[in-house]
């Protein structure tokens, strides 16, 4: 073979493998810089910090409907979880987590925010004590289209972002989150408890260490503090009546605005149980025959305002129908 043959093979052959080479190189910077910018997408979170429920003390979620403004507002005090806003109710909290969940997905996206308006879709806030956030507040503005809207953090400009905030403040629906028990003051806390049914009524209230039939009781001689009145000496009976009421399900919810109250058998109620300013009041039964009476919880009845109307199963009621002399029969140890 000629030199010069071979040298024109040489060079062929190293410029084959450079080629190949390079289409190697480049594939993977390529896909080593694709990526890097995944990762600076994913890092540029509207929230910096993934929160969670535990991380929060207070949410609240406001929104337009259709010209209507409404407002949830939920807190966590003592033990649990409520609605504060628009009525006081039990709240079930793992059922607030996907409302969070749709805020740590929200991503900021290069690119100019649609122009602010005075009509925003809504807000999303959120209190949070425990990682030194008190108030995060976010106004969801109007929405570009192609999955992007803009929100506008304290005084900033809006920035543009994915609008998985906005689809679920959107699709909330208040009812999903509300327990299905009621909520009631425990044993412990519990200073006056009161019931009215078809076959009577009673009331008592804790004095001291005792608790009194103050209303309904048969007034044994040397029992009462006052004329009528009757000590309960089992107060475990207290104890187990208010667990059973605790046991009380919510089988569903109705809407009770406006008059609607009155059609329900609300005014004034045909059974009434009340633990300190907490009321539960059952209506007339709900005419499709499923045994469910139309049922209200107010959590103060001193506030002036209607309560969450529900619905519970009238086996549930039978429980709670206790005559006053229930809590003077005598029975084995605990």
């Amino acid at each position: 073979m000629k030199l010069g043959t071979t040298l024109v093979l040489l060079i062929g052959a190293l410029g084959v493998g450079a080629a190949a080479f390079w289409l190697v190189w480049t594939d993977g910077s390529a896909q080593r810089l694709d990526d890097e910018i995944q990762e600076r997408v994913e890092a540029e979170r509207l929230l910096y910090r993934a929160v969670v429920l535990d991380d929060i003390t207070r949410l609240q979620i406001e929104r337009n409907n259709s010209g209507t403004n409404e407002r949830w507002v939920y807190s966590y005090e003592g033990s649990g979880w409520w609605q504060t806003e628009p009525k006081v109710f039990a709240v079930s909290g793992p059922a607030l987590q996907p409302l969070l969940d749709a805020a740590n997905e929200v991503r900021r996206v290069n690119g100019t925010a649609p122009a602010a308006s005075e009509k925003v879709e809504g807000f999303f806030g959120f209190h949070s004590p425990r990682m030194g956030w008190v108030v995060q507040e976010y106004r969801l503005g109007p929405r570009s289209g192609a999955g992007l809207a803009a929100i506008t953090y304290g005084i900033d400009e809006a920035l543009l972002t994915s609008d998985e905030l906005h689809n679920a403040v959107a699709e909330w629906d208040g009812r999903t989150v509300l327990a299905d028990r009621l909520r009631w003051p425990g044993y412990g806390v519990a200073s006056r408890i009161a019931l009215r049914h078809p076959r009577g009524a009673w009331v008592m209230e804790r004095e001291g260490g005792r608790w009194v039939m103050v209303e309904g009781g048969t007034g044994e001689q040397g029992q009462g503090t006052q004329p009528g009145e009757r000590v309960i000496e089992e107060r475990l009976r207290v104890r187990d009546f208010l667990r059973q009421v605790e046991d009380l399900e919510v089988a569903g919810f109705a809407d009770g605005a406006g008059t609607e109250r009155a059609s329900m058998g609300l005014e004034p109620g045909v059974f009434e149980f009340v633990v300190d300013r907490r009321r539960l009041r059952v209506g007339q039964p709900v005419g499709d025959g499923q045994g469910l009476w139309f049922a209200e919880y107010d959590h103060d009845v001193e506030d002036g305002m209607a309560g969450v109307v529900f619905l519970v199963r009238q086996r549930d009621l039978g429980r709670l129908a206790v005559p006053a002399g229930w809590f003077f029969e005598t029975r084995g140890v605990d």
